[in-house]
C-alpha cells in the first residue's frame, strides 16, 4: 500500500495491492462524534464501492463486505498501517 498522491491529512489517492492485484482508492477524512480516526475510501474503478473505516483505541471497523462479515479487510489494514507510520 502506498500513497499515489497525499494532499493533506487522510486525503489523496491510495494504491492497495493484494494478491498481485492493485486497486486505487480516493481517501478523505470523515467527521465523527467519537473522537477517533474515520476515513472514506472510494474505489477509483467503481464509484459505487465506497467504504467507511473507523479506528478507535480498541477496534477498527470497515463497511466493506469483508469488514462487515469477516471482521477484517484490506481497507482497515491499510488505514492501521498508515496510522502506525503517522501518514494519517
Amino acid at each position: 500500500m502506498r500513497w499515489l498522491t497525499h494532499i493533506a491529512f487522510a486525503t489523496g489517492q491510495l494504491a492497495i495491492t493484494q494478491d498481485g492485484r492493485t486497486e486505487v482508492y480516493s481517501v478523505s477524512p470523515l467527521n465523527n462524534d467519537f473522537g477517533s480516526l474515520a476515513v472514506r475510501m472510494e474505489k477509483s474503478s467503481d464509484p459505487d464501492a465506497t467504504y467507511d473505516i473507523l479506528v478507535d483505541e480498541q477496534s477498527v471497523s470497515c463497511s466493506c463486505p469483508g469488514g462487515t462479515y469477516r471482521g477484517a479487510c484490506k481497507h482497515a489494514s491499510a488505514v492501521l498501517a498508515l496510522a502506525a507510520r503517522s501518514e494519517l
